[in-house]
């Protein structure tokens, strides 16, 4: 079940607030354990040590499509009981929610000692909101202000492995003025959830899922190797079997455990019963010297040679050589070179069959269009500057999106078809102008959350891979999951 906590604003004093009344407490409970009185003698056995589960904390966007780039530095992740606290993080995470639409990034895994959690705690600082405005020209906006959260939702860890989950609802908590006469407006609305293993199918794959996590590989000992991210100190270790996929990505090294510290990669992975992380694929990225960044393309050209290609994209996440500090460069115009770039398509999770959609600079000008999430791979790291060329690619990909609207004209069929109207006020309809349709295919294997059936009228939530068909003017969305 879902359940919203109220809103509310405090400073670091509630922090020392909390801390001095577990202390307290827990200065109490000694006194009364080991204190004088009542002539009693023998040896005191100290308290038994509580036993622990394994949790995984996951976060995610409610998906708004008005907006380009929400991120934010998540300070502090408390579960509370009487007596006692629980920061599942293990520190300050700095994250990007727009490109998690309709998907959630692991960002605290460990052991938590078993009992009932009454509330959890959170705490939100230096806000940067990056969106397009009815001219189609990209704002930012930073807020001061710290934001602190506060959910009335109980969590009980027994002996199976703990998913909490939280999505950041931003079409209730981020206000946009289009016109920019007033700043934008932000009061925090979170959607939360929890649950262990060994529910519905469905509900079981999407819990254990571990998608898209990316950065250095620092270590590898026996089958198994731990990754963290550049910008923190969260650390997390996958197991490998003979199932696990590498890819080496055309590097001349074979991507194998061996070859694996130092290299930027990214991984799909499942959760295991006991909490533990085994890989199912690792694909790299690019090396120690190299970048990865995921955005959305905003402009591109191809005057062929001597000249080449370029595109503009805005950045929503990335990781690699030059990018520290990572908030120079989230929510801003990134200046790719594309000239001797490759093409691909992430299809990991969508079912493709029937269909032929392409996105290839070689296809141009029948696959490319702004609006569209890429991820830029570069072996030579970011280049910094204004008017600098940032990156220099050598792979573009398409990464799947998601978008909201209305179903209209639902076709039944292998595989089902229906137009997406999208709001008005979006800024993905802003980028493209507002004049092309969207088309989804609902493949077979298209996964539906909280709706048994598709009909017109309804509001959905589709997430896939949004492909630019030229000849027709139409995009066609490839749903991977489509929700309400």
């Amino acid at each position: 079940m879902l359940s919203q906590g109220g809103v509310h604003f405090c400073s670091q004093t509630l922090i020392f607030r909390i801390s001095s009344l577990v202390l307290l407490f827990g200065l109490l409970g000694f006194a009364a354990g080991c204190g004088g009185g009542g002539g009693l003698s023998g040896t005191v056995q100290p308290a038994p040590t509580p036993a622990t589960t394994a949790m995984q904390f996951k976060v995610g966007d409610d998906a708004y499509d008005r907006l380009v780039s929400v991120e934010a530095t998540l300070d502090y992740a408390v579960l509370m009981s009487p007596g006692n606290m629980v920061n599942v993080l293990p520190s300050s995470r700095r994250l990007e929610f727009c490109r998690l639409a309709g998907t959630s990034q692991l960002i605290g895994a460990l052991q938590v000692p078993q009992g009932t959690y009454t509330s959890t705690w959170f705490e939100l600082s230096n806000l940067h909101v990056t969106y397009l405005d009815q001219s189609g020209q990209w704002q930012e906006y930073r807020f001061t202000d710290k934001l602190t959260y506060t959910m009335p939702k109980g969590v009980a860890v027994g002996a199976d492995s703990q998913v909490v989950s939280v999505d950041f609802d931003l079409a209730n908590s981020v206000k946009i003025d289009p016109t920019n006469q007033t700043p934008p407006t932000i009061s925090p609305v979170f959607i939360f959830s929890s649950g262990g293993f060994g529910g519905s199918a469905s509900a079981d794959a999407e819990r254990r899922a571990v998608e898209n996590m990316i950065g250095p590989v620092k270590s590898v000992s026996g089958s198994s190797f731990t990754m963290s991210s550049d910008r923190d100190d969260f650390a997390v270790t996958f197991k490998t079997d003979k199932n696990t996929e590498f890819d080496s990505n055309n590097l001349p090294t074979l991507l194998s455990l061996s070859t694996l510290p130092n290299m930027l990669v990214k991984v799909n992975g499942t959760t295991q019963m006991d909490g533990s992380l085994m890989a199912d694929k690792v694909e790299v990225l690019a090396d120690q010297n190299g970048v990865e960044m995921e955005g959305l393309l905003y402009r591109f050209s191809d005057f062929g040679p001597p000249v080449g290609a370029s595109m503009i994209i805005i950045a929503q996440d990335g990781v690699g050589a030059g990018l520290f500090p990572y908030e120079d460069y989230i929510g801003k115009a990134i200046r790719v070179d594309t000239t001797n770039a490759t093409y691909a398509v992430d299809t990991d999770g969508v079912d493709m069959t029937r269909l032929n959609f392409v996105f290839d600079r070689n296809a141009y000008p029948a696959s490319l269009q702004t609006g569209v999430r890429v991820r830029v791979q570069s072996n030579t790291g970011f280049v910094r500057g204004d008017n600098a060329t940032n990156v220099i690619a050598q792979k573009v990909t398409l990464l799947k999106q998601s978008l909201t609207g209305w179903v209209q004209n639902y076709q039944a069929g292998t595989p089902a078809q229906f137009d997406l109207q999208l709001p008005s006020d979006g800024d993905y309809v802003t980028l493209v102008a507002g004049l092309h349709p969207i088309h989804v295919w609902q493949q077979s294997a298209t996964e539906l959350s909280g709706v048994s059936s598709i009909n017109n009228k309804d509001y959905v939530r589709v997430r896939g891979l949004l492909f630019w068909d030229h000849a027709s003017q139409t995009f066609n969305l490839v749903a991977q999951k489509i929700e309400e």
